[in-house]
Parts: C-alpha cells; structure tokens; sequence
C-alpha cells in the first residue's frame, strides 16, 4: 500500500511539472508574439516619421531648393526601404467642344516604400502613405496638390532609382534629375495652354495601389466629383464657360462654375424678326441644368404682332418650372425698328426692370416672399432661379432656345451678351510643373 501511495505521489509531480513546463512554454510564446508585434510597430512608426522628414527633404530638391539632401533611415527593424520607379502615374485631359486634348500626358510617379509584416508605408507624389490589407490605405502627409477653389497648383513630383541602389536600410539620397518643368501655362504649346481657363472641363487622374487614400484626400481639399475604379482616381473640375457676346446658332452657351451667391452680372439678349419680319411662334429662351428644372423667357406679343408700328414694349414671360410646381413672372421689355421696318427685342434679364408675380400662391424666392401680383426686379428674379437649379450640384447651365421654325427665323444680327463672376467651385487658374529627383539608397 505504501508502495503505491508512493508512485502516485512521483506521477502527481511528474504531471504538475509537466503542466508547469507546458503553461510556461505558450507564456513565453506569447511573449514572444507580442514583443514582435511591439517591436514591428515601433518599426512602422519610425518608418513614418523617416517617410514624412523624406517628403519634405525630397521637395527641397524637387522644388529647386537644395542640390542634394540626404535622409538617415534609422532602424528598420525586419524590413528594407526600396525604391519602385515603376509604380503609379498621373494625367491631366480636358475636353472642350473640339474633344479631348491631355493637358499632361500619362506621367509614372513612382515610389519609394517601406514593408514590414503586411504593411508598407510608401512616399509617392509628395505625400506619404500607409497601406494594409485590412484597412486598405491612409493618408499620412499631404500630397503635392494645391487647390483653393479657382487655382489648381500641381507640382507633379516623381521618382527615379540609381542604378544599383534601389534597396537600402541606412540612408537615402536625393538629387534633381528634372526641376520645375513648365507644362502648364505653357504658350509655346499653343494658344489653348493659357491661363485663365474657359470653356473646357478637366479631368485629373491618378492610378495607385494607394488609391483609396488618395480618394479620401481629393474629396476633402476639393469640392469637385470624385470617383474610384480599382485603383484609378478621377477627378473633374470644371471651368468656368465662355464670357461676352455669343451669337445665336443650333449648340446651347454652357454657363459653367455660376457662382451660386452672385449669378450672372450681365444676361443681356438682343433679338431681331428675321427676314420674314416674323419669328417661330413657339420661340423661347431656357436656362437648364437637369430635367428636373428650367428657367423658360417667353416674349409673347412680339411674336404676334408687328411692334415697329408704334408699340415700343413687348410682354416677356418668365416661367420657373421643376417636377412639382411652376412659377410665373411678367414684365415689359423694350423694342426697338432697325430700319425703320424690322422690329429687335431687347431682352436685359439682368437689368433693373420691374417684373410681377402671376401666380396664386405665395412663394418663397431667395430670402423673400412673394405673393399675387407683387413685384421684383428682372435680376433678382433670374439669379434667384439660376441659383436655384444649381442648387441641386449641378455644375452648369445651358442656356438655349428654340430661333427656328414654320419658315420663320430670327436675324442673324442677335445676339446675347452673358458675363459671370465664376464661383468657388470653378478652376480657373491652372499651373502644372513635372519635378522629378533620383533616390539613392544604401
């Protein structure tokens, strides 16, 4: 009985010593883990901090500021910083009437990165990102892009590796190897590579396994559409449409980037009775931006009767019509004989002139309210309206109407006079550079 008292007692601590040993071993795994976790982290964060102080070292150069600037890398941990010339490109393409033409043709911005256990912090067009595959990539420093609302600054910076030293743990250098190449203005490309911009819309395009990061940046320092496929950006500006005199034929004036508080300064129509001393019946002028919406002029007895016979004012409609609801305006606008003979409406929609609502209902225009037969002026009334359909974000407004029709057509001596003031969410001022630097890595 001893006897196995006794050999239980040596397997009891043969099996507590064993479970001891055991416990001790996952500890020290897990230990183990969580040091390397700890330790790769550390890693990841120097390696943006030394990102982030490259960025900024690697601008000076770019920019023409210093001939050569050299980063200390720091500790690396288990990964290497390497230089990918090859990786990511940017373009620039507009296209007006005439179709599309590339402001900057497709550029490779390259990048230098740093991996370590499923992450990369990379610098790529003057920014710094961090990329995993779970969170997909982030924004760590700015890019170069510049945009205050009418001025786009576009320093395109892009990397190329010396040879033989594309991979390195203890330092990187940086020379120029192209500074502030002018692409944008550039008269020497032609008269449509000028500043201000008119007339055109631009799309700016980026590819990039950091493309995600790169989409969250663009939809906060920009108020344009943003979009992303895969790993391509696009982004699209528009630019205010052509100002001054227009004359009257089958395309619609695009009235681009209208300032939203301002509206028009200057919608000034001049029309006169074709050749048959008549025009269309069913003549109309319509301010549109969607379907949804439309702002129509309906001049109505001058295109009943002959006004040179005495009568100098014509009535003008001025309807406002969107999916539920229709408003209606009227007022008198003068006419005038040239010749003697042939009758021209002068159709000022930004003047001054008195206008009266006609509708049954109150309304609510701008900051005021209307009620039957109450009146405003012609200005207020249309800037109000344009304003209004471009509320709903649209980005431009086409103004268009119908001049022919039933062997009747109006002169082609009208014309319309339309000038804006262009708002913040028009490009105006376009400057592009390409500034490319050689790293070196050791």
């Amino acid at each position: 009985m001893g006897g196995l008292r006794g050999q239980s007692e040596v397997m009891g601590a043969v099996l507590l010593l064993s479970l001891t040993l055991l416990v001790s071993g996952v500890t020290v795994a897990m230990g183990n883990d969580a040091l390397t976790s700890t330790q790769e982290q550390a890693s990841l964060t120097n390696a943006e901090h030394v990102m982030t102080f490259f960025d900024s070292q690697a601008s000076l150069v770019a920019l023409g500021r210093s001939s050569s600037q050299t980063v200390d890398l720091g500790s690396s941990g288990h990964g290497e910083y390497v230089v990918h010339p090859d990786r990511g490109w940017i373009k620039l393409v507009r296209e007006t009437d005439d179709g599309t033409e590339p402001v900057l043709n497709n550029t490779t911005l390259g990048s230098v990165t740093y991996a370590e256990g499923g992450t990369e912090i990379a610098y790529q067009g003057g920014g710094v990102w961090r990329a995993d595959q779970s969170n997909g990539s982030i924004l760590v420093s700015p890019p170069e892009f510049h945009y205050d609302g009418q001025t786009l600054t576009l320093p395109v910076m892009t990397v190329s590796a010396a040879p033989g030293e594309r991979t390195g743990t203890r330092s990187a250098t940086v020379t120029p190897r192209s500074v502030d190449e002018q692409v944008f203005p550039n008269a020497s490309r032609g008269a449509n590579f000028t500043n201000p911009l008119e007339g055109e819309n631009l799309t700016l395009v980026v590819h990039s396994r950091y493309a995600r990061g790169w989409e969250r940046y663009f939809r906060t320092r920009t108020p344009s559409n943003v979009t992303r496929s895969g790993s391509t950006i696009r982004v699209n500006l528009t630019t205010p449409g052509p100002q001054g005199y227009h004359g009257f034929n089958d395309k619609p004036w695009s009235v681009r980037g209208l300032s939203r508080e301002r509206g028009y300064q200057d919608l000034n129509v001049s029309l006169k009775a074709g050749s048959s001393g008549h025009i269309p019946d069913d003549f109309g002028l319509e301010i549109t931006a969607n379907a949804g919406q439309s702002l129509t002029i309906s001049p109505e007895n001058w295109k009943k009767q002959d006004l040179c016979s005495g009568d100098d004012t014509a009535t003008v409609d001025i309807t406002y019509s969107n999916e539920s609801a229709t408003q209606q305006w009227t007022g008198g606008y003068p006419v005038s004989c040239d010749d003697g003979k042939v009758s021209r409406l002068h159709l000022n929609l930004t003047s001054t002139r008195a206008v009266t609502y006609t509708g049954e209902d109150a309304i609510t225009l701008g900051n005021e309210t209307f009620g039957p037969e109450e009146q405003s002026n012609s200005s207020f009334v249309v800037n109000r309206y344009a304003t209004r359909i471009l509320a709903d974000g649209s980005e431009t407004i086409n103004v268009e109407g119908n001049f022919h029709g039933h062997g009747h057509s109006i002169s082609d001596q009208s014309f319309a006079e339309i000038n804006y003031e262009a708002g913040e969410r028009a490009t105006t001022y376009l400057h592009v550079t390409k500034n490319n630097v050689t790293v070196a890595l050791r």
